[in-house]
């Protein structure tokens, strides 16, 4: 054997073996890990053997289990990469490994049995000579190229042997036990199985005086599939693949991974795929990876033109349906127009067949899917797939493949291609494979969905919405979208007093992106293009009526229309009031606009086209009055039709007279074009004696009637919350999709709150154990409402673009009519811009804090207006900024005293979290973008909130003076987000100013959810006195799902004692508790400590401590009942914040909670 290896070193061509790259973090641990999980994963297991792993190849590599012993790390790197470089007659196949996989996957193998050392070849003239000698004389020739030879030979032309007749003797054949060298024969006995050896001798036996006839391109085929471990890796038929083997090294980071760790099935694939795309399959040059969720990959083979035409052939012949058999389905295709493409859409929806739960459209990706029930991307089906397979898979999938998730279509669809099932699968076919096709919203891969289904009333959504390039890009932030019961949908821009946006189909989609929330329009646009301006403009007229001049409306001051009030009505549609302003010349023309939004009840022709109706009417206002007038005869208003891009099924938008009950159709002489508004068609809005006019949107599509089921949200089952001392907690039995952000009682005492989704929900207890467990969805659509209050029967709530009241004027349990107290305010798609808290004064005015804009430097001064401020709602609607320069106002409460209080975060200027006494006209130290100027300094906040032991400060309400818990009573409760607790704090005014101290309320460090808090965001307290906290776990901040939670806390008997109030005395702190201290205890000034400290900003998003200093506690002096401690202090700074602890004073060690206050 040395005389050999001696020959081979010598006439062999050296390698040249390639450099292996370096990792960019060398971490041979990690990396080391990487590549045993690449190792097992990706299909190198099926050929190779790793101790007792793999290795089930029908042509098996080498061993594996000392690899690292045999082979360089430059060997290993080159062979994984280029094997042709080692061996130009390799049977490796070559994955597709990046770098850094390839050399994790190089350590990990390099580890096996390693470290290598390349030993030294001893070469001499004789030792070579005598191996080339052996080698020839052993026949090795026959088989294996040799150096220097083009190919395996066979001496003088001579077989080693005659197979076409069984040998005489077996024991004398290859089959033997050894060798025979003599006759140059080797022994292939002792590597062979049983029965293998078995197959073999009977396979001869059946040749006696047979001809053996050609191979067929059939059978060759049939031996490639063997020959390359196809079906170690892929289920075939009754062969399992490597699903057992998959199912043994899911272990450790691959748990739960065996799905991933499966090809795909081979099953009928010569029938399944196309021609070509089963040519690039088997060779392993797929255009792209079609299954990206494997862990398993396909590597590519090294066929010969004649091996890949034969395993084609071989799959094709064996597998392949005739097209005209019974069980393909008959129906032929046919190109989709508008109409049938849109019902095949929602064939794939979950109004149909539900395939988006599973299956992949381009660019969609459904989230939350099992991997056993992942599915492939079914967009362009054709260019891969053949039809006849499709329908017949369809329709009975475990025909095919055994065990496979995936159901059985055999039960066709209501009100869709006449409820055959045949057409409505050949009908997915077509949209599949058409370019117009668009993927529908799967549920549960965002927030909220929405469709109107038939007979169901609108929808109305008011949040900030994206907008496709197809109508111009950008979003639109104060919106005032309608989903109605035929398919048609509309998007209102009220910044530009315009229809941004028209669709067909699926109502609106709610998504997150980042910390951002966004609503997308869900249903297809019926037309592109066209103009972001305003419908209605303000024409002045020469004598003759002609237009010599047009006026677009004001911002008023934000907005081109100022919405007054919106509300559904009987007859499915929607009635929408805002008022606009033009000028012109020297004057100021105001408007208010009423318009009547509905299904068009006309078809034209009927069963073919449908659409909606915008009825439009106008009165002016006249200047310093309600009271309605008329333009001036030289004005005329004008409402256009957009300019457009593309159309829907020749959707298009006709004039009609107005507010009648009979419309009658204007015709195309009732539309022109207006000066300098290039080919915008425009018609008049005000003629003679008609008073509006009606505007029909109509395309050549009609709606199905196709549904989407609600599935009701599970409720929760009850759970208690212990992290606070003294309190019992217990989360109320509600959906944790909810998130809410704020709450109220109603007077009948019905729980009323805000979710951050847009919702209003009234919870009431059905089972008289006095906590809320049934929900009633009273408005949805709102933008980010973060405050609410009870006005009678009615409820207020400040949602982003606006203060509303919601009104239920029928008694269905649904608000249907809103009206607008309060706007005015900028507003963008910013997710900062918040509009929180309302409280309410004696004097009934409304309070609410907008969030600042501080840090957005391309806000523009249009959107700017009044952020960062407080602003005060006078009962007749006047709107007054009165607080300045706030981050991010969001709890605002009232104590028993009536004054205000706001909290703010921590942040750039703001070195602490914050409680602000609110004090008209009073700048609060963070000026927003555009801050005007203010004539008093900055004012310090009546308490420092410590940061980080606190991080973000929210929702406030202070406790009754009647409170269960009366050494708490009159104090206020802070929710801490962030850290999940809850704070408690007291106010003293010193000097004419307010400041105070604040404490733990809950249990820090109590972990998320359990037994503790989720995210504490809003606090209230019912008219029972029982504390109410809001949560929301939010994933633009901790990742995760956003979900939310309400707890109830109520006072019990048996907490522990501790500091309930500390207030600034003369030369020092009183200190008070809930229960009588030990007295002895309590006057040691050693069992306090008091230190203070300050924080000056210089320009960071946070701040750090100066000034920190211990204060000498010289006496303790303990009142005669026990419950407070006057501490005589030395050294105390004005403008320093100061932590005051107190020892276990308690008496019997008893622990005090809280012990500490700031």
């Amino acid at each position: 054997a040395e005389a050999i290896v001696a020959w081979l070193h010598s006439a062999g061509q050296k390698a040249e073996l390639l450099v292996p790259v370096k990792l960019k973090k060398p971490d041979p641990v990690k990396a080391r890990e990487a590549g045993l999980e690449l190792l097992k994963s990706t299909g190198c297991l099926a050929c190779h053997r790793v101790k007792s792993l793999g290795g089930g190849s029908a042509e098996a590599g080498p061993e594996l289990t000392d690899v690292g012993r045999r082979r360089s790390v430059e060997w290993l790197w080159t062979w994984l990469k280029e094997p042709s470089r080692i061996n130009r007659d390799h049977r490796m196949p070559v994955f597709r490994f990046n770098d850094t996989e390839r050399m994790q996957l190089v350590v990990a193998l390099s580890a096996l049995g390693g470290p290598w050392h390349g030993a030294a070849v001893e070469t001499t003239p004789d030792r070579i000579a005598r191996g080339h000698k052996l080698a020839q004389s052993a026949g090795c020739v026959r088989c294996h190229r040799l150096p220097g030879k083009p190919g395996p030979q066979q001496p003088g032309g001579k077989l080693p042997g005659d197979l076409s007749q069984p040998p005489k003797d077996w024991a004398a054949s290859c089959l033997a036990g050894t060798p025979d060298r003599s006759k140059k024969r080797p022994a292939y006995g002792t590597l062979l199985s049983k029965d293998q050896v078995s197959d073999i001798r009977e396979f001869y036996g059946a040749r006696t005086k047979r001809v053996l006839s050609p191979l067929s391109e059939y059978d060759q085929g049939r031996m490639v599939l063997q020959q390359r471990g196809c079906l170690s890796c892929h289920e075939r038929g009754t062969g399992k693949g490597n699903t057992a083997l998959a199912g043994s090294v899911a272990t450790g980071e691959l748990a739960g991974q065996s799905p991933a760790l499966v090809p795909p099935s081979l099953t009928a694939v010569g029938d399944k795929l196309v021609d070509r795309a089963l040519a690039r399959s088997v060779a392993g040059e797929q255009k792209s990876v079609r299954l990206p969720w494997l862990r398993v990959r396909m590597p590519r083979f090294v066929h010969s033109k004649d091996e890949q035409a034969a395993l084609t052939h071989f799959l094709i012949a064996h597998d392949r349906v005739p097209d005209d058999s019974p069980a393909t389905p008959s129906v032929p295709p046919r190109g989709g127009n508008d109409q049938t493409l849109l019902e095949s859409q929602d064939l794939v929806s979950f109004k149909g067949f539900s395939c988006i739960a599973c299956h992949q459209f381009g660019s969609f990706v459904p989230k939350n899917v099992a991997l056993g029930t992942r599915g492939s991307d079914l967009k362009g089906l054709a260019e891969r797939i053949r039809r006849e397979y499709f329908l017949r898979w369809c329709r009975e999938p475990l025909r095919i493949v055994p065990g496979m998730e995936m159901p059985s279509y055999k039960k066709p669809l209501k009100f869709v291609f006449g409820g055959d099932i045949e057409r409505q699968l050949a009908a997915m076919w077509d949209a599949l494979n058409d370019k117009r096709f668009q993927a529908p919203v799967n549920p549960n891969a965002v927030e909220q969905f929405l469709v109107v289904n038939h007979g169901e009333p609108p929808r109305v959504v008011r949040d900030v919405f994206t907008l496709p390039e197809s109508v111009g890009g950008g979003s639109v932030a104060r919106s005032l979208a309608i989903g109605f019961s035929n398919s048609h949908n509309l998007l209102l821009d009220l910044d530009r007093a315009n229809v941004a946006m028209w669709t067909f189909g699926d109502f609106a989609k709610q998504r997150t992106q980042g910390k951002s929330w966004f609503w997308d329009m869900a249903g297809r646009p019926v037309i592109t293009g066209g103009e972001r301006r305003s419908d209605l403009v303000l024409v002045r007229v020469d004598g003759a009526g002609k237009p010599i001049a047009v006026h677009r409306p004001l911002k008023d001051p934000v907005t081109a229309a100022r919405l007054i009030r919106y509300r559904q009505t009987p007859d499915g549609g929607v009635r929408v009031v805002y008022r606009m302003r033009y000028a012109v010349l020297k004057e100021t023309v105001e408007v208010e606009v009423l318009e009547r939004l509905r299904p068009s009840a006309v078809e034209e022709p009927p069963g073919r086209t449908s659409g909606w109706d915008r009825d439009v009417a106008v009165s002016v206002i006249k200047p310093g009055r309600e009271a309605r007038g008329t333009l001036p005869s030289n004005l005329e208003l004008y409402i256009g039709r957009p300019t457009a891009g593309g159309r829907l099924a020749g959707a298009s938008v006709t004039a009609w007279s107005g507010q009648e009950e009979s419309p009658r159709p204007l015709g195309k002489q009732a539309w022109g074009v207006l000066p300098g508004q290039g080919t915008q068609q425009f018609a008049r809005l005000i003629s003679g004696d008609r008073p509006g006019i009606l505007l029909r949107y109509t395309t050549g599509v009609v709606p199905n009637r196709l549904s989407l089921t609600r599935v009701p949200a599970r409720p929760q089952q009850i759970e208690r919350v212990t992290s606070v001392p003294g309190y019992e907690g217990i989360r109320l039995p509600i959906p944790q999709t909810i998130m809410p952000t704020a709450m109220t009682w109603t007077r009948d005492g019905t729980l009323a709150f805000t979710s951050l989704k847009g919702h209003v929900y009234l919870a009431r207890d059905t089972n008289g154990d006095g906590l809320e467990d049934k929900l009633s969805l009273f408005e949805e659509g709102l933008a980010a409402p973060y405050g609410i209050i009870a006005d009678g029967d009615d409820l207020i709530v400040a949602h982003k673009p606006e203060v509303v009241r919601l009104r239920d004027s029928d008694g269905d349990g649904r608000a249907d009519v809103r009206e607008v107290l309060a706007s005015g305010w900028g507003y963008s798609d910013d997710y900062h811009d918040w509009t929180c808290g309302i409280v309410r004064d004696r004097a009934g005015d409304l309070f609410v804090g907008l969030g600042s804009n501080y840090s957005q430097r391309n806000r523009v001064k249009e959107t700017s207006r009044w952020r960062g401020k407080v602003l005060r709602i006078r009962p007749g609607g006047l709107v007054e900024p009165v607080g300045h320069a706030f981050r991010y106002p969001t709890g605002l409460a009232i104590d028993a005293a009536g004054r205000i209080f706001v909290s703010d975060n921590q942040g750039v200027q703001n070195t602490f979290n914050e409680i602000n006494h609110l004090v008209p006209g009073r700048n609060y130290g963070v000026p927003s973008r555009f801050e005007e100027k203010h004539d008093s300094a900055p004012v310090k906040p009546a308490i420092h909130v410590p940061h980080p032991w606190s991080r973000s400060v929210n929702g406030l309400a202070f406790l009754p003076k009647t409170f269960g818990d009366g050494s708490v009573a009159g104090h206020g409760i802070g929710c801490e987000y962030d850290n999940r607790f809850l704070v408690r704090f007291t106010m003293q005014e010193v000097g004419g100013e307010m400041q105070g101290a604040v404490f733990h309320f809950s249990r820090p460090g109590a972990g998320v959810g359990d037994k503790n808090f989720v995210g504490p965001l809003s606090v209230a307290v019912s008219p029972r006195g029982a504390i109410y906290i809001g949560n929301i776990y939010d994933s633009g901040w901790l990742g995760g799902r956003n979900t939310g939670t309400i707890t109830r806390l109520r006072p019990i008997p048996g907490g522990p004692n501790g500091m309930r109030d500390v207030k600034v005395v003369p030369g020092g702190f009183r200190v008070t508790f809930a229960r009588p201290v030990d007295r002895e205890a309590a006057s040691k000034p050693e069992a306090y400590t008091v230190s203070g400290y300050t924080r000056v900003w210089k320009g960071g998003y946070t701040t750090t401590d100066s000034g920190r200093h211990r204060a000498a506690v010289n006496r303790a002096s303990v009142s005669s009942d026990g419950r407070s401690v006057i501490l005589e202090i030395d050294g105390l700074r004005t403008g320093s914040v100061y932590e005051v602890t107190c020892g276990k004073i308690s008496g019997a060690g008893a622990e005090m909670w809280p012990a500490t206050g700031h």
